[in-house]
Formats: C-alpha cells, sequence, structure tokens
C-alpha cells in the first residue's frame, strides 16, 4: 500500500478551507464535551432560541 504523504497547510490554506475547518471544530466540539462529560461539568447550548443547559451524565459520548 502506497504511503501518503502529508504536507502541513498553512494557516491562511486551512482557514479558506471549509472542510478542514468543519473537521477541526467537529473534533474541538466533541473533545470539549467529553471533558465536562468526565468532570461532571454540565454544559450549556441554545436549544429553540433559548440557552439550556444539559447535565454531565446526558452529555453524549
Amino acid at each position: 500500500m502506497a504511503r501518503r504523504t502529508m504536507r502541513r497547510r498553512t494557516l491562511t490554506e486551512a482557514i479558506s478551507n471549509s472542510a478542514v475547518m468543519n473537521r477541526a471544530l467537529t473534533k474541538a466540539v466533541k473533545e470539549a464535551l467529553e471533558m465536562h462529560r468526565r468532570a461532571g461539568n454540565e454544559v450549556a447550548v441554545l436549544g429553540n432560541g433559548k440557552v439550556v443547559t444539559i447535565d454531565s451524565p446526558k452529555i453524549p459520548e
């Protein structure tokens, strides 16, 4: 199997690429939610135009 060489993107390239930004933001949100869940902290989210909190046991994995 051929090995793919990975080229690091410049910040400007990454920001201008919506797919790259989507993956980065999705990963960051998942990590943040996992940290809150493990620490037992609730999170605040926007739901139907209102801020609501989710208790840590109800944070999706």
